[in-house]
């Protein structure tokens, strides 16, 4: 096993034990949800069960990381926790465009994710 596997292993187990995960933009914080006109409930419902089934998968993630960074010297988590997001982005538009959303729909519907948690938001009444 080689460095580029140790760090994926490391990642999978960290999203498996939920200290990485795939979060989802608060669509009450979203402003441009009517820019989904009339696929937005569809995107809404999508997006949510995107989050909590998604999981990466080992053999891209190394293929991913391995053609990204061939010097694997200089590798460490932060770079494979990097290709966390364009994983789940691409696999979130795959659904949507296999429901025939369309395109310019599911490119900014793509956006709805984060690797990071959203920063809390503290209403003073």
């Amino acid at each position: 096993m080689d460095r580029v596997e140790e760090i994926v292993d490391e990642l999978m187990e960290a999203y498996q034990s939920q200290r990485v995960r795939l979060w989802l933009a608060n669509f009450a914080d979203l402003r441009d949800m009517d820019d989904f006109g009339q696929w937005s409930g569809l995107v809404r419902l999508a997006a949510e069960a995107h989050v909590k089934q998604w999981r990466p998968e080992r053999d891209t993630l190394v293929e991913r990381l391995r053609d990204r960074s061939p010097d694997t010297d200089e590798f460490g988590f932060d770079s494979a926790l990097e290709e966390l997001l364009p994983l789940a982005q691409s696999s979130f538009a795959s659904e949507l465009a296999s429901r025939r959303v369309p395109r310019d729909v599911v490119q900014k519907a793509s956006g709805l994710f984060s690797i990071h948690p959203p920063l809390q938001q503290w209403r003073m009444d």
